[in-house]
This record gives C-alpha cells, structure tokens and sequence, in this order.
C-alpha cells in the first residue's frame, strides 16, 4: 500500500488546464506576480488519516489540496471580476464532480464534506508584490482509502 500524490495533483491541473479559463496553471502556489488574465496555481495542504474509513489492518486518508485562481483586483470591467472569478470555480466543481475518483487515482473527492469540509470555494483579495489581486481559492478534498498497512 502507497499514497501515489502525482497521478492526483496531475489530474486536478488537467482539468483547471483544459476548461480554456486560465493564461497558466501552475503545480506550485506562486511566489510572483502574475500578468493580466486569469491564473490558477495549485498546491497540497494538508493530509489526515480518517478514523471512520480506517481500522486495524489499514488507514485511509484524506488529502487537502488548493487551488488558487487570481486575476487583477484593477481588471477591467471591475464589475465582472466577480463573475469571471465565479464562472471558471463553477466549471471546474462540475469537472471534478463529474470525474470524482479522478481517473482511478483516488477513491474519491469528498463533495459533501463526509469527512471535514467538502468541495468548496471562496472569493477573496490578496496582494503579492505590491499588487492586488481578486482571488478565488478553491479546496479540494481527496479520500484514499488503504493508503498504510497497520501493524503491532
């Protein structure tokens, strides 16, 4: 048994790649400003063994990643910021829900929030280099059932 993060994180990019919205997708959280346009970046955040899905033989766990979509808070027109922002997070919900195991590299993403908080996002603002920026970050839960042998 092995937690494989790859297969994960490469199909969660391949998704907020292909719905057309973003100018980049990175595989990291950027440390630099980013040009005009909308730009996602996502990262891990944390990881958790489930007590309700584990038990003497094996653990299953739940992984946190994010995804950051961001654009300039001066974009024009202003009043449809929002709208853009909101518009690609509700493209990409749909495309992860529509393919919740993500390919086979994970028992599922927890939509509901059966285990902690689900699929979820919220807008807000955040300045990096002097600059600020509208953003929409994204939490996505995965759940990996028997992930670690246990033994005593």
């Amino acid at each position: 048994m092995s937690l494989d993060l790859e297969p994960m994180r490469d199909a969660l990019v391949s998704h907020a790649m292909a719905c057309g919205h973003f100018e980049t997708v990175n595989k990291h959280e950027s440390v630099n400003a980013v040009g005009a346009g909308l730009h996602a970046d996502l990262w891990g955040q944390h990881i958790q063994p489930v007590q309700a899905m584990s038990g003497l033989s094996s653990t299953s766990v739940r992984i946190l990643f994010f995804l950051r979509i961001k654009t300039s808070a001066d974009a024009e027109p202003r009043d449809d910021i929002d709208l853009l922002l909101m518009n690609a997070l509700t493209h990409l919900m749909g495309l992860y829900t529509a393919d919740f195991e993500l390919g086979g590299a994970v028992s599922y993403i927890d939509l509901m929030g059966e285990h902690g908080i689900g699929l979820a996002a919220d807008l807000n603002y955040f300045e990096q280099d002097e600059r600020l920026y509208r953003v929409g970050d994204m939490v996505i839960p995965l759940i990996c059932t028997d992930v670690w042998e246990q033994g005593g």
